[in-house]
């Protein structure tokens, strides 16, 4: 998913499990603002079974991941993991709370709202729903 405006964010199902990336372009954890560096330890101790997600070239930019957040979860496993960064003060370091509103509200309510902005149309709402299933 991209915003249009520089922030991205990308889920990824395999027979491993799930990857998850973000980036917020402006945050403060962006490598824009980090020497063109990824936070450290950010994507450090990712399994190997999720290796290729880290070297996605659809996830980078000139060789080098853009990333601010990534997460990801094998099955099985009881819960999320991610790198140990540390994270800045603030508000969204990361831009996490953001990027990932529109999963974590009340679809397909929140992606209807975000296609309608997004695409500066008005939306079907009962094909929202079928298209928020794909944005997930």
């Amino acid at each position: 998913m991209r915003n249009g405006s520089g922030d991205e964010w990308s889920i990824v199902f395999s027979q491993a499990g799930a990857f998850i990336r973000g980036f917020g372009h402006e945050s403060p954890m962006s490598p824009a603002n980090n020497d063109d560096e990824l936070r450290p330890g950010l994507v450090d101790t990712v399994l190997g079974v999720f290796a290729t997600c880290v070297d996605e070239p659809a996830f980078s930019f000139e060789g080098a991941l853009e990333a601010t957040g990534c997460l990801w979860r094998q099955h099985g496993d009881d819960q999320w993991h991610a790198g140990g960064i540390d994270i800045p003060d603030g508000d969204d370091p990361d831009g996490a709370n953001r990027l990932f509103k529109v999963l974590v509200k009340s679809a397909p309510t929140a992606y209807h709202r975000f296609a309608e902005d997004y695409y500066v149309t008005a939306v079907d709402p009962r094909q929202s729903a079928r298209f928020s299933l794909c944005a997930r």
